[in-house]
């Protein structure tokens, strides 16, 4: 596998300026994936911080992750719903299983990272 900083730092860009192009591309090559037909973006940012959800677990109390979209929709009740992606760009080589582990306790504001309203995609 390549791996080189200009590389990370590429692929972070495209996924921080390029959100809405990135979006729609995953929409045309993925079309059953309704997290991205169905939500739009409402906001980018970059190197956003997640917080330890579950303060008895080990490890530092705040983590980084490279790009967070979050995004909303309008459910049939007419409620405002929102999830974040939290995008977790990794170039060479890695451990999937790693990653799922080092944000496992952590949480953006719109849930936690395991099991809550908040995906991780690596």
């Amino acid at each position: 596998m390549i791996s080189h900083p200009y590389l990370h730092e590429l692929f972070k860009a495209c996924l921080l300026y390029d959100a809405e192009e990135v979006a729609r591309m995953l929409c045309s090559y993925y079309p059953s994936w309704k997290l991205v037909n169905e939500w739009n973006i409402i906001s980018v940012q970059q190197e956003f911080i997640a917080h330890k959800a579950f303060p008895e677990e080990d490890g530092p109390k705040f983590r980084k992750g490279d790009v967070v979209w979050l995004l909303a929709k309008v459910n049939v009740q007419g409620y405002l719903q929102k999830v974040a992606i939290l995008h977790e760009v990794k170039t060479g080589n890695f451990d999937i299983n790693q990653i799922f582990q080092k944000y496992k306790y952590y949480a953006v504001r719109s849930g936690c990272v395991a099991g809550g309203r908040t995906f991780l995609w690596i």
